[in-house]
Order: C-alpha cells, then structure tokens, then sequence
C-alpha cells in the first residue's frame, strides 16, 4: 500500500468562503490527473478539502504577487517533508515513526498515541490510522479505540508484512481488504461487526509482495481491480461477478477508473500472432467484462516508467501525451472506435486531466508552468499565467470541481490553488488563502487524425469464476491505548 507522500495528499482546509467550492469539488474524484507508473503502486485517490473551522472565514487577501504561505501550528515547509495529510486535510503524521503523532488543525493539538506500532495509511474518511505492530492494527484519530485485524509471531516462516498491497482501505464503513488469520481475502468493517470473505487464495494466489497481485478498489466501493504480473481480474465488493483475464497479460500498470467507477484503463503487454510482445493501452467495462484494445503505448511519452494519460469520467476517451520532442502533441484516442487524433499546440504537457463532461482537458505546461485549457469539441485552447510562484517543480492537477468551473492544483510547497477555467480568478485556497489575476491567451490549435492501428485483441477476453462471498464472523482484538496531549 502507498503511503500518502507528495504535496497533493498534504495540503489542508480551506476558508470558509471558499465553501461551496469544496463542496463542490468534493463529488467528482474520478476524473482527476492520470499519470501511469507501471512499476509503481497506485496514487492516493483523490479526496476533498476539510470543511474550515470559524476562525478560517477571514476574506482572502488581494494583490498582485502572492506572500509567502503561512502553515497552520507554526510550521514551516521543511517540518511538512516527512508527514502524511488525512485525506480530508485537517491532520497529519510522521511517517515511518513508531508512537504515532497527530497535528490536528481542527483543534491546533499535538496528540501522541502510545500504541507502539508504524503508522502506514489513512482511512479514506480520515478517522483511522492503520499501523503495523506484530500484525495489522487500526487506531482512531482520537485514540479511543485500537484494534488489531491481524497477529504476527515476526518469524521468518509467518506472513510477509505486505502480500501484494493488501491491506487496502474500502470506504464501506470504512473496512479493510486484507488477509485474515485464516488466509481468507476478506472485507473486514473497522467496527468490528462484520467481516466477509470475497475470494479464496486458490482463486487468487497471494504469496509475497513481489509476486502477489496489487488490488484497486474503485470510486464508490462497488468494484475491486487486482493485477499480478500475469493475473488481471475484477470482482464486486461482495466477493460476486468475479472473472479472471483468460489471456495472459503482462506488466500491468495500476488502473485508472471512469467517473461511475465502472470502467478502468490500463496498460499491460500482450503476445501477438507473431509472438512477439507489443504493449497496448486496454479498456475493461466491468459489468459486462468487455475488454477492449484501445491504442499502442509505443509512442506514448515515457520518463522512468512513468506514462503521461488520463482516462475520461466518461470512460469513452484516453489522452496521452506522444514521444515527440521536435513537434509536441497530445493524443485523443476513442475507445470505441479506435480513432486517433494528435493536438498540436508547440507546448510540453505534464498532469493531463478531463473535465467533468469530458469535453475539456486541462493539463501544466512545462514552459512556465502555465495552466493551459484544451477545448475538444473545437480546435482551441487558453493558456492562464498565474503570478505564483508555485515552487521550483510543476504543479500538478488533483481535479476539477464538479461544475466544471475549477481546476485544483498542488505544488511542492503544499500549497494548493484553484484556477477558474475562464481565467478569471486564481486563488491559493491552503494553507492561507489569496486572491490573484490571471492572464488569459487565447490560442488555435492543429489537429490531424491518425489512421486506426493494428491491434491485438483477444478471441475471449474474461472467464467466470464462482463466487466465495460468505459471511464470516469477525475477530478483532482490543488493544490498550493511551493519548497524551502535548505542547504544540
């Protein structure tokens, strides 16, 4: 499981008149940035800003260069380097640190939580902490209640700490996907009143880190995507409408989820007729279990395995961006129809990211690190110049809000701004907000489609495999805690 690491997963609150932006925001999580790592677990989802307390409804400030950001509790960008934000922003831990600590900004406390253990994700509802200490233990954000899931005598013949990436959250309750004691995959509720079995070990061998599959679960919860380095299957959250690919596919990259959380995008190899491997991009519809070949990934830009695309909320187009140097472009691929079309606009593009509708698409330019918006139905496009600075690295987009007015960013001095679409205003939204104007350049752009490619597509794409959703009584173990308050 990836820890929360880089500036988009540390940010937190936002004023109060900013408040029905977040709101906003908060409803679509599943047509953010998409960047592929193949060799990379899967990004945090993304999640909205904390409501703000009363003392945040201070009216942003207005000039024409922004000051420098003031965080919360006293603490400078330096102190922010080795923490994990809650996903909600209102709190942080040091990771890999035993003696979990928590800056809650709600209420400005430093708490320390005794339970010895390493502390290792947040609950997507940032309530809970899940840890590691001779097994998989959760603790509240409050302390009040401790739990191991699962024991581990720390011999060399036990459990691995990690199989794959499980454990993973669920939002369901929040739960856990883990392995039980008994070496079930299991959906296992924090609260300790329900547990169920979604799939034998037999069904999907899980054994070591680096040979077991790596599990996704999508937006809403309803569907779990696993990848191993030859296995890729999906199931439902109760273990039913599981199906394994019958063709082998290979070097999967983590998946990217439409919007409804009902389709996924993936790159993975596959052996032609010639028997030679050719890398493609795929497109699963899961309640059917159509798996289809969208485009090659031969000239899809690739920097130390990290692929530059993104999957619309609609499911229906991938954006990449193309391996040429001398003439950027950016490609729109119909997954349907396999219809290709190259966009020029002479400009680098990093953090590709489609509009609620789907019918813009924003990414940051490399060159100033301007925001540039591409309009898809039409051949133009606006570039929007902040005053910033951002930082010495480029922002990158976390999403838009859900009127499809707002472009969120995030930069690596953990701030984070909003930009409106139009270039009418940009705001420094966490951790003290700003005002600013944004100078708006109007642009046409060259378009030129490519012909359909040769792809392979296999005979059959999934088959069934029986469900072993069941019930199953919980066990979870009630650990002592103590928290104490300390100075800030």
């Amino acid at each position: 499981m990836e820890r929360t690491r880089p500036f988009s997963s540390r940010v937190g609150r936002i004023s109060l008149a900013l408040l029905p932006v977040a709101l906003a925001g908060a409803v679509l999580l599943g047509g953010g940035c998409d960047v592929f790592n193949p060799s990379a677990p899967k990004p945090p989802a993304e999640t909205p800003p904390a409501p703000p307390s009363a003392g945040d409804a201070t009216p942003p400030a207005r000039s024409e260069t922004p000051p420098l950001p003031h965080y919360p509790m006293g603490l400078r960008r330096t102190d922010l380097l080795d923490w994990a934000f809650a996903p909600d922003r209102s709190a942080m831990f040091p990771e890999d640190q035993r003696n979990t600590v928590i800056r809650d900004f709600d209420t400005g406390q430093r708490l320390r939580l005794t339970a010895e253990g390493e502390a290792c994700d947040w609950s997507p509802d940032s309530r809970w902490i899940l840890y590691w200490n001779r097994g998989w233990c959760f603790v509240s954000r409050d302390g009040q209640t401790n739990r191991r899931v699962t024991a581990s005598d720390n011999t060399r013949n036990s459990r691995p700490k990690r199989a794959g990436n499980l454990p993973v959250w669920h939002p369901d309750g929040p739960a856990l996907v883990l392995l039980d004691a008994s070496d079930r995959l299991c959906l296992v509720s924090v609260t300790g009143d329900r547990s169920r079995q979604l799939a034998t070990t037999e069904q999907i061998p899980i054994d070591t880190k680096s040979t077991s599959p790596e599990f996704h679960v999508g937006p809403g919860g309803e569907w779990l995507v696993y990848m191993g380095l030859n296995r890729v299957g999906f199931l439902r959250a109760d273990g039913t409408g599981h199906r394994v690919a019958v063709r082998r596919l290979y070097r999967c990259s983590p998946p990217r989820w439409s919007a409804d959380g009902q389709s996924v995008a993936f790159m993975a190899d596959v052996t032609n007729a010639d028997h030679r491997r050719i890398r493609q991009m795929w497109r699963i519809d899961l309640p059917t279990g159509d798996l289809r070949a969208v485009c090659r990934a031969d000239p899809m830009r690739s920097e130390g395995g990290r692929y530059v695309c993104a999957f619309s909320p609609t499911g229906r187009h991938v954006a990449y961006v193309a391996d040429d140097r001398d003439q950027p472009r950016i490609v729109l691929a119909e997954c349907d129809s396999r219809r290709i079309t190259k966009i020029h606009d002479q400009r680098e593009a990093e953090s590709l990211c489609f509009s609620p509708d789907g019918n813009r698409l924003a990414y940051v330019s490399d060159d100033q690190q301007d925001l540039v918006v591409l309009d898809l139905q039409e051949p133009r496009g606006m570039r929007l110049s902040c005053p910033g600075p951002f930082g010495r690295t480029l922002p990158t987009i976390e999403g838009w809000t859900a009127d499809g007015r707002t472009v969120r960013l995030g930069t690596d001095r953990f701030t984070r701004w909003e930009i409106a679409a139009d270039g009418s205003v940009a705001r420094r939204v966490w951790p003290d907000p700003w005002e600013g104007p944004v100078e708006v350049t109007e642009f046409q752009t060259t378009r030129v489609p490519l012909e359909e490619e040769n792809l392979t597509t296999p005979e059959k794409a999934f088959a069934e495999v029986p469900s072993a959703g069941a019930d199953v009584e919980p066990d979870l173990e009630t650990l002592p805690v103590q928290v104490v308050v300390e100075e800030p």
